[in-house]
């Protein structure tokens, strides 16, 4: 039998409270770091998305208004779905071709649709495709003073909102209006 003397090696009440005290300070500090993490992790997310949705409907928008050659360009500040439209002859066959591609808003997405006409006027057969190239849009508007046109796209995502102006000057050639 052990007779036991009061010098008996354990922590005290004292100690396990000052250790629960450090292992809880310890797991809210690590909480915090995980919400934070995965919250802004969605925010920049969301950030990201709109962000490429406006560079993706801007890119196609300026590079079609660098292919149009003419001075003129179809912009409607008032209108609740036409954006922007453009035209321009197409000589890669050798043959001179109209072509047109108008972006109107509709259900929150930008559409770009693109005409191929198989003749010089607007009435000849064509071929028309329509293509979604940004989702997301909430407002997306035009204006054209005769040499430089501004577009402005706005798009919103969960909590990310961005707006965007882009302005470029269309082509001169004086190959002919393809607007008349």
């Amino acid at each position: 039998m052990k007779i036991i003397s009061g010098h008996e090696k354990g922590f005290t009440l004292v100690e396990v409270l000052v250790a629960l005290a450090i292992l809880g300070s310890i797991t809210g500090v690590m909480a915090m770091t995980v919400s934070q993490t995965i919250t802004g992790s969605g925010r920049s997310n969301d950030q990201a998305t709109v962000l490429n949705q406006i560079q993706n409907a801007g890119y196609w928008i300026v590079r079609d208004a660098q292919m149009s050659q003419n001075d003129k360009v179809g912009a409607f500040e008032d209108h609740p779905h036409k954006v922007v439209s453009f035209k321009w002859w197409d000589w890669s066959d050798g043959t001179k071709k109209l072509r047109r591609a108008d972006y109107t808003l509709e259900d929150n997405k930008l559409i770009r649709t693109f005409r191929r006409h198989e003749g010089k006027e607007e009435e000849s057969p064509n071929i028309k495709t329509e293509t979604v190239v940004a989702m997301y849009i909430e407002q997306a508007g035009s204006t054209y003073d005769g040499k430089l046109l501004t577009v402005s796209i706005t798009a919103r995502f969960g909590e990310a909102s961005l707006t965007k102006e882009y302005q470029v000057k269309p082509r001169e050639t004086g190959m002919g209006n393809p607007w008349e």
